[in-house]
């Protein structure tokens, strides 16, 4: 079985043939399984501690630029006026 050899926090590369005879592939599927989970871990904490970041910002008032663009919405005038027509029909026939 062999692992990357740029995995973060892995013993069990290439030039630790070794260590890899010592344990059975189950063993070392257990072994690789840990250490992904170990760097998951760290990676959540890193998204929690910068969302942490950025609601303190927000609240301190500091809004960054692409939050202050306002967003425009084009109305096509044509489907607005058809829209008040049916409006205006369904109410007439409502009173009726």
């Amino acid at each position: 079985m062999r692992f990357k050899k740029d995995k973060m926090g892995s013993n069990l590369d290439d030039q630790n043939l070794d260590i890899q005879a010592k344990f059975t592939p189950l063993q070392l599927q257990r072994q690789k399984f840990i250490n992904q989970m170990k760097n998951t871990k760290s990676r959540e904490n890193e998204t929690i501690s910068g969302l942490k970041d950025f609601e303190s910002k927000l609240k301190a008032g500091e809004v960054p630029t692409w939050m202050r663009d306002q967003v425009s919405f084009h109305v096509d005038s044509e489907k607005a006026y058809n829209f008040d027509k049916t409006k205006t029909s369904m109410e007439q026939f409502r009173r009726d």
